[in-house]
C-alpha cells in the first residue's frame, strides 16, 4: 500500500520533536482515549433510557450517562487536539508540507473506507448504505460510509482550514474560536426550536470540531513563547477555568439538551460532540497533560503508538467478537468484550504495521 499505512502517529498527526521536550502528556492521552473511544462503542458502562426515544424524558440522569457522554465522549475531541497541536509544532518547524500530509490522509481515509465497504459487502449489508443520490453520496463521503473513519474526513478538512489560517494573528484566532464555539450551544437549540436540521448535532458533522482548530493553534503558541508558564497562576486559571465551564456548560446541557431529534444521526437524545461542555472538557484533559514531565512507561508508550490500530480495527473486531458470543450461544459480558476487542484490535495493528512494512501489498 503506498501510504504504507503509517498507523504509528496518523491518530495524532505526528511525534513530537525529538530535538525539543517530548510531550509525554500526549502519550498517556493516546493510551487512555484508545480505552475511551472502545469502551464507548462497546458501551462498557452499560446504557440508560437516554438510548430510548421513548423514555428518554422519563428519567433522570444516571451515572452511566456521566461516564458515556461526560467522559468517554472526550476522545475524539481530544484526538482531534491531539492531532492538530503537533501539526502546528511540525508547520513552525517547517517539517511538514500541507500537500504530503493530505495525501497521506486521503490514502488513509480511502483504505479504511473500503475495508468498511467489504465488511458490509461480506455481510449483505452494502445496499443499506450504497448512496442512490447526490445528497446521499455527499453524506456518505463526510460519514466515511457511515463508520467511524467520518474522524478522518474531517480531520482532511480540519487541517486544510487550519493551514489557510496557520498565519493569521491570535486575535484571528481568538475570534474565530468565540464564533465557532458559540456554534456548540446554537445548533441544539436551533435543532430543538424548529423541531428539524438534526444534521446539525450529528456526531460526524465537521463543524463540530472546528473549534479545536483554533484551540491546538493558541495553545501551541502559548506554549512556544515560555513552557515555564506551565506552573503560572495565570496557566492555572485556565486550566481550572476550563473545567468549570465544562462542568457548568454540562449541567446546562443535561437540562436543555435532551431532545427527539438527536436521535436521527445519534441513536440517543443527547448530542454527541455539539456541546460547549465536550469542548472545554477536551481543552481541560489536554492543557492537564502537559504537568506530565516523565517518560511514560513501556506499556503507555506502545499503546500511544498503536492508537490509530486500536480505533480504526475495534469497529470490525467489535462487530465479530459480538457475532462469535452470539453463534456460540455465549452470555454477553460486556467486560470480557471490552477486553477482547483491546486486545484483538492491537494485536492486528502490530500485524498490519508490520506486514506493510515488510512490503507485502
Amino acid at each position: 500500500m503506498a501510504a504504507n499505512m503509517d498507523m504509528r502517529n496518523e491518530m495524532v498527526c505526528e511525534s513530537p520533536n525529538p530535538s525539543e521536550e517530548r510531550w509525554y502528556g500526549i502519550d498517556y492521552l493516546r493510551a487512555l482515549m484508545s480505552f475511551a473511544v472502545v469502551a464507548w462503542h462497546i458501551r462498557l458502562f452499560g446504557t440508560s433510557r437516554q438510548f430510548d426515544a421513548q423514555g428518554y424524558l422519563l428519567e433522570q440522569i444516571e451515572i452511566s450517562d456521566i461516564l458515556n457522554f461526560n467522559l468517554l465522549l472526550l476522545a475524539v475531541p481530544v484526538f482531534f487536539l491531539i492531532s492538530l497541536f503537533l501539526q502546528n509544532e511540525k508547520w513552525m518547524q517547517g517539517q511538514l508540507r500541507l500537500f504530503a500530509r493530505l495525501e497521506r490522509l486521503l490514502y488513509l481515509y480511502c483504505f479504511w473506507v473500503g475495508m468498511a465497504l467489504l465488511l458490509y459487502r461480506l455481510e449483505n449489508k452494502l445496499s443499506v448504505i450504497w448512496p442512490d443520490s447526490i445528497a446521499k453520496l455527499g453524506l456518505f463521503v463526510v460519514t466515511g460510509g457511515y463508520s467511524l473513519f467520518y474522524f478522518l474526513f474531517s480531520l482532511i478538512l480540519l487541517t486544510i482550514i487550519s493551514y489557510a489560517f496557520y498565519k493569521s494573528p491570535p486575535v484571528i484566532h481568538w475570534v474565530l474560536l468565540v464564533v465557532s464555539t458559540s456554534l456548540m450551544w446554537i445548533f441544539p437549540y436551533v435543532v430543538t426550536k424548529k423541531n428539524d436540521c438534526s444534521f446539525l448535532v450529528a456526531f460526524w458533522n465537521p463543524l463540530n470540531f472546528l473549534p479545536y482548530i483554533f484551540i491546538s493553534r493558541l495553545i501551541y503558541i502559548y506554549m512556544l513563547q515560555r513552557r515555564d508558564r506551565l506552573y503560572s497562576i495565570h496557566y492555572k486559571i485556565i486550566v481550572w477555568g476550563a473545567f468549570c465551564l465544562c462542568v457548568i456548560s454540562a449541567v446546562c446541557e443535561w437540562y436543555w439538551f435532551r431532545d427527539i431529534n438527536n436521535f436521527e444521526f445519534n441513536g440517543y437524545a443527547f448530542p454527541s460532540y455539539t456541546r460547549i461542555s465536550v469542548v472545554s472538557g477536551a481543552v481541560f484533559l489536554f492543557l492537564t497533560s502537559f504537568y506530565i514531565r516523565h517518560p511514560p512507561p513501556e506499556c503507555i508508550r506502545f499503546l500511544s503508538d498503536y492508537s490509530l490500530g486500536i480505533y480504526c480495527l475495534h469497529g470490525f473486531v467489535g462487530w465479530y467478537v459480538v457475532k462469535f458470543m452470539a453463534g456460540m450461544g455465549l452470555p454477553s459480558r460486556v467486560l470480557i468484550e471490552f477486553l477482547t476487542v483491546m486486545l484483538v484490535s492491537l494485536m492486528f495493528s502490530v500485524i498490519l504495521r508490520r506486514a506493510f512494512s515488510k512490503g507485502l501489498i
